[in-house]
């Protein structure tokens, strides 16, 4: 199985007893075993929360594709300001939740 060094976070096997990249003893004491584990929780929240919010602003997005064209309104403006603005937010949103993921998922 291929698991997270703790000591530097690369990829490893978790049938080596050490990190090939930093040297880490993988045979870990239980303290350091639980840290490890409620770091990897913290990822996991964290990426659970941001694809949550991924989801909102794609339906907040939806919604103001949905009212705009529906209002008869079009791209030119004619829609009014909250159709556009549902839009607008929904969509700058979107893509700053998933250039945050991309970088949080880096760390």
């Amino acid at each position: 199985m291929i698991v997270r060094c703790p000591g530097c976070g690369k990829r490893i096997s978790n049938q080596q007893a050490s990190c090939p990249h930093c040297g880490a003893d993988l045979a870990a004491s239980g303290a350091e075993a639980s840290a490890y584990e409620a770091a990897r929780r913290r990822r996991r929240q964290l990426r659970y929360r941001l694809e949550m919010q991924s989801y909102a602003a794609l339906l907040l997005t939806a919604i103001g594709v949905a009212w705009m064209f529906l209002s008869g309104g079009g791209p030119d403006g004619s829609a009014g300001f909250w159709p556009i603005a549902c839009l607008a937010v929904g969509a700058s949103w979107y893509v700053g939740v998933r250039v945050y993921s991309i970088f949080a998922g880096r760390r």
